[in-house]
């Protein structure tokens, strides 16, 4: 389909969105985790500033993370989760009825 709209697209760019497509369940999944992490920090009153502090990061790893597309492994979401006091795969649950938007600003 991607041939018929854009004939003269070039092969990576093509192999790239097709990437992408197959990734759609794993982007997700980080954005669902993500949408937490900055769920979990407002409640805490915390920023992402006093994320990285505690876990001896880089402010821009944090950002990087609420961005909604990091490839998070267990360990670092443990981290994350013991950090902000909560139980094991919580990050990864999705919370009713917030959607992306509802947390910037």
């Amino acid at each position: 389909m991607l041939e018929t709209l854009a004939p003269t697209t070039s092969v990576r760019f093509r192999e790239r969105v097709e990437e992408r497509a197959a990734q759609r369940e794993y982007l997700d999944r980080s954005r669902v985790t993500a949408i937490n992490i900055l769920s979990a920090l407002r409640k805490r009153g915390m920023t992402q500033k006093d994320l990285a502090e505690l876990l001896a990061v880089s402010p821009q790893t944090v950002n990087q993370w609420v961005k909604g597309t990091e490839n998070f492994t267990f360990e670092t979401i443990g981290k994350i989760e013991k950090a902000l006091g909560l139980g094991m795969f919580e990050l990864t649950r999705p919370i009713e009825g917030v959607r992306d938007g509802d947390l910037i600003g």
